[in-house]
C-alpha cells in the first residue's frame, strides 16, 4: 500500500491588527463593570432571564468566562444575528463598559475564501490565492490565482478566476453572481512518459474557459435555493501527447448496420472516444496492419467495436477496466481511462473484448437514441473501405 503525506493550510488574511484575546481578557478582569448594554437589536428580542444575568455583572469585577457564556447564550437566542462583545473605557478610572453588538446576518452571505496552501509528499506544493474586495457592503469582487497538482498525478493546472457577487439584488432575498475562469491543464512528466512522449518535448495541455452565472433566492437566512449554469469550452483530449494522424499505410475496414444505428450521446464526447480508440489501434497495428470498426444494436444499446492486428493488451491496460480500481497512468491506459470517463458520462461504457484480428479490441456501449426529433444524438453510419 502506498502512503502519502498531506499538509493543508487554510489561509485567512484579514486586514487589521491581530489581538491576543486572552491577554486582553486578563487585563480587563482587573476592572469594575460599570454597565452592560446591547446594540443592534431590541431588548424585547432577548429573554428576561438573559437580560437579568447581563445586568447582574454591573458593579462586579469583570469575569471573562462569564462574559463568554453570556455572549454564547445571546448568540443562541439570536440565531439570525452575529454577536460580538466590545469593551469600552468607563466614566472613571478602573471602570469599563461592556457592549454586546448584534449585527443581522445577511440572507445571502458571500462565498467563503478559497485561499489555501497544500503539500503532498508525492506531488509537492499546491496553492490558491483568493483576493476579495467588498464595495458598499453588498457587492464583492474576487480575483483568484491557482496552481494545483491533481491527486492522481495525471496533470497539474494553473489559471485564474474573476468573480462578482451581489447579495442584495433589489431585495435581501435575492443574490446574483457570475464567475469567469481560465485554466491551463498540463500533463505531468510521469504522464508524458506513460504516453511514451519525451518529458522535455512539446507541452501537452488542455485549455478550459468557463462562465458560471448563478441566482440565489433565500427563504430565510439559513435556507437558500441556488440555481446556475456552467458554460465552458474544453480543448479536445485528442490533442494530448501521443496523438497522431491515422497511418496511411494501415488498412481500415468499417462494417456498420445498414440502418445506421443512432446513439443518445454528446457528439463531441463520442468523437473524442472514437479518436482515441482509432489512434491507439493505428499505433498498435503499425505499418501494414489492419484496423476494423463495427457498429450494431443489441438490447437497446449501440455497440461500436474497434479491433486491431497489433500485439494485444497487457495486464496493466486490462486492469484499467477492473471495478473499484482507479484509472491507471501507464502505457495506453491513461488515454483509455479518459475515453472511458467520457463513455460513462454518456450513460455507457467501454469494455475490452476478444479481437477478431488477434490484437486488441474495445467495445463502446452507448444508449440507443429514442424516437425524438429533437434528440441531440450521434448518428453512426459509414461504409467499407480499405
Amino acid at each position: 500500500m502506498k502512503h502519502a503525506l498531506w499538509l493543508l493550510l487554510l489561509l485567512s488574511i484579514p486586514f487589521g491588527t491581530l489581538h491576543g484575546q486572552d491577554d486582553v481578557s486578563n487585563i480587563n478582569a482587573r476592572y469594575m463593570v460599570e454597565s452592560v448594554d446591547m446594540s443592534g437589536v431590541a431588548e424585547a428580542e432577548v429573554s428576561l432571564e438573559l437580560r437579568n444575568d447581563m445586568q447582574a455583572m454591573v458593579g462586579q469585577r469583570l469575569d471573562p468566562d462569564a462574559a463568554d457564556r453570556l455572549e454564547e447564550r445571546l448568540s443562541r437566542e439570536l440565531p439570525d444575528y452575529e454577536v460580538n462583545r466590545r469593551i469600552e473605557r468607563g466614566s472613571e478610572r478602573g471602570r469599563i463598559r461592556m457592549v454586546f453588538e448584534a449585527q443581522k446576518k445577511p440572507w445571502i452571505p458571500f462565498r467563503p475564501s478559497r485561499s489555501m496552501l497544500a503539500y503532498h509528499s508525492k506531488q509537492g506544493w499546491s496553492s490558491v490565492l483568493d483576493i476579495d474586495w467588498t464595495a458598499r457592503r453588498n457587492h464583492r469582487f474576487s480575483l483568484g490565482l491557482v496552481f494545483w497538482n491533481e491527486q492522481d498525478l495525471i496533470e497539474d493546472y494553473a489559471g485564474f478566476w474573476l468573480r462578482y457577487e451581489n447579495r442584495f439584488a433589489g431585495t435581501e432575498r435575492l443574490g446574483l453572481s457570475i464567475e469567469l475562469s481560465s485554466f491551463r491543464e498540463k500533463w505531468e512528466d510521469a504522464t508524458l512518459r506513460a504516453l511514451e512522449s519525451r518529458p522535455d518535448g512539446p507541452e501537452a495541455y488542455r485549455a478550459r474557459q468557463m462562465i458560471e452565472p448563478a441566482v440565489t433566492f433565500a427563504l430565510s437566512p439559513r435556507f437558500r435555493i441556488r440555481a446556475g449554469a456552467s458554460i465552458g469550452e474544453l480543448e479536445s483530449h485528442s490533442q494530448s501527447p501521443g496523438s497522431q494522424a491515422l497511418g496511411p499505410s494501415t488498412r481500415y475496414t468499417l462494417q456498420f448496420d445498414e440502418s445506421g444505428p443512432t446513439a443518445w450521446a454528446d457528439p463531441d464526447l463520442v468523437k473524442g472516444i472514437l479518436t482515441n480508440l482509432f489512434e491507439n489501434a493505428a499505433e498498435a497495428a503499425a505499418a501494414g496492419g489492419t484496423v476494423l470498426a463495427t457498429a450494431g444494436v443489441a438490447n437497446g444499446f449501440v455497440n461500436i467495436e474497434v479491433h486491431d492486428s497489433g500485439p494485444g493488451l497487457g495486464d496493466e491496460v486490462l486492469r484499467t477496466f477492473e471495478p473499484t480500481i482507479t484509472f491507471k497512468k501507464h502505457g495506453m491506459g491513461l488515454g483509455l481511462s479518459i475515453a472511458r470517463k467520457n463513455a460513462l458520462l454518456s450513460g455507457g461504457d467501454i469494455q475490452p473484448v476478444v479481437s477478431v484480428l488477434g490484437g486488441a479490441a474495445f467495445r463502446v456501449v452507448l444508449p440507443q437514441a429514442e424516437a425524438r426529433s429533437s434528440a441531440p444524438a450521434s448518428s453512426i453510419s459509414g461504409s467499407s473501405r480499405s
